[in-house]
């Protein structure tokens, strides 16, 4: 695992999830996401642009923002934290959640960590380093629903 993420921090790619992981083992991450999926955005993007991301948006199931969001009681700081986001990436700005349904992500992935939302705290296996669990979606063109945190 070190020698792959120093091959990424060195410029390199690295492999594809499949390389490392079962096909069980990746069914078993993507069913996680079987009751929809939620990503932040910027209400400003949204605006802007008409959609919550890109060819390559991290979202997390719907169930772990429940969880994440019950816990931060409005306190951005923290969901940043449980996202292993950059501080003040959802705090200082016009941050929303927005709610995906399951059958608009037909290209649900583990990510690789290759996309352009993997900062330097990206960990293989599709979780954060606290622990929540992670895909990448295309959703340039998909439904989404703004919910609550």
């Amino acid at each position: 695992v070190e020698s792959l993420l120093a091959s990424k921090a060195a410029g390199g790619t690295l492999p594809d999830p499949a390389v490392y992981m079962s096909k069980a083992d990746i069914d078993k991450h993507l069913a996680r996401f079987d009751d929809g999926a939620v990503r932040f955005t910027s209400r400003a993007e949204v605006d802007q642009y008409g959609t919550e991301g890109n060819s390559e948006a991290f979202v997390m199931p719907k169930s772990e923002f429940d969880r994440i969001a019950s816990e931060a009681g409005g306190n951005l700081r923290i969901v940043e934290e449980r996202l292993s986001l950059v501080v003040g990436s959802l705090s200082r700005g016009d941050a929303i959640a927005v709610y995906i349904d399951r059958q608009d992500m037909p290209d649900l992935r583990v990510p690789s960590g290759n996309e352009l939302g993997a900062n330097y705290r990206w960990m293989l296996g599709g979780f954060t380093l606290d622990g929540v669990t992670e895909a990448v979606v295309n959703l340039k063109n998909a439904p989404f629903t703004e919910i609550p945190f």
